[in-house]
């Protein structure tokens, strides 16, 4: 088939297809307190989930370090054909929670892919962790934690021992 690309900057997230056409935006003024600011010079972080909504399409994951209601970060999970939110994963403590996002596919057989969030720490004083969601569900089902202090544990993180993996931004 042909891929799209989603493409994330400080003002939102696009989904282009090879061709160039934009299928749609998720604008940042569509929800403008999740977005980060000009001044963090951070935006979002980007993963293709698989199909997490049984439509036949890819979606997207966002991963917005410095949103939710206590700004400690929330991943989005968008439907890749409309842009719409299909639901989200809030933050389990107050770390840049979707700094780095990588898809595992479906690693605890239940028929559902999975997502790793990373989440590093935000004060010196604490370890990073990483956190394992299922695509459909808005809560993770497991915590990874350095096992020494470890501040930026969950800055970056890739899946190994897949020929196809996927590359998350």
């Amino acid at each position: 088939g042909v891929e799209d690309i989603a493409i994330g900057s400080l003002q939102g997230v696009f989904l282009y297809d090879i061709t160039g056409k934009q299928i749609w935006t998720k604008p940042h003024d569509a929800e403008p307190s999740l977005f980060p600011t000009y001044q963090s010079h951070s935006g979002p972080s980007l993963c293709a989930v698989g199909d997490a909504n049984a439509d036949g399409l890819p979606d997207l994951a966002v991963g917005l370090k410095s949103a939710g209601q206590r700004r400690s970060g929330l991943v989005w999970i968008l439907d890749g054909a409309k842009g719409s939110i299909l639901h989200e994963v809030e933050a389990v403590q107050g770390n840049a929670f979707g700094a780095s996002l990588e898809f595992l596919g479906d690693i605890d057989s239940s028929g559902v892919g999975s997502l790793a969030i990373g989440a590093p720490s935000t004060s010196i004083h604490k370890n990073g962790k990483v956190y394992v969601s299922s695509v459909a569900s808005s809560k993770p089902w497991l915590a990874l934690e350095a096992p020494s202090s470890y501040p930026t544990f969950g800055f970056a993180m890739a899946k190994t021992r897949e020929e196809n993996a996927n590359v998350c931004l």
